[in-house]
């Protein structure tokens, strides 16, 4: 059965949450956005800057070090996280996505273009509700 079109809003709903929880570095909602054995994956790592390494973490505890330590990067930089271009496709209880991220910071010289990139995901319907499977990054810059 394909997904219904409210199943494709609450995954948008997801994503967004995503980007909202990540700007005001919530860390306790950011993890609460994956399943128990969640994975996020910087499959590809950036060039240059902060995001030079490959990173996989699988798991609510480590997925919640992972956000601690990444929130803490960003120093006096406030960030802001945008989810656009969202693709979902699925049926019943599984669904896949792929979209684009940016992340820009923002301080008192104005803004820069932190991070420019892909996700793929994989989301599950769980009992709370469409939460992230696997989280996979390539960064374009």
């Amino acid at each position: 059965m394909r997904l219904s079109s409210d199943d494709e809003l609450a995954i948008l709903r997801l994503l967004n949450a995503y980007a909202q929880t990540g700007s005001r570095q919530d860390v306790d909602s950011w993890t609460s956005l994956f399943i128990e054995d969640g994975v996020w994956e910087r499959k590809q790592a950036a060039r240059t800057g902060k995001y030079t390494d490959r990173v996989l973490v699988r798991g609510k505890a480590a997925l919640r070090d992972f956000a601690i330590k990444s929130f803490a990067m960003q120093g006096d930089l406030t960030y802001q996280y945008i989810s656009a271009n969202a693709v979902i496709d699925g049926d019943g209880d599984q669904a896949r996505a792929v979209s684009t991220a940016f992340i820009f910071g923002i301080d008192s010289g104005g803004v820069t273009v932190v991070l420019i990139g892909n996700f793929e995901d994989r989301f599950e319907r769980t009992s709370d509700g469409w939460k992230f499977a696997y989280r996979g990054m390539s960064v374009s810059t």
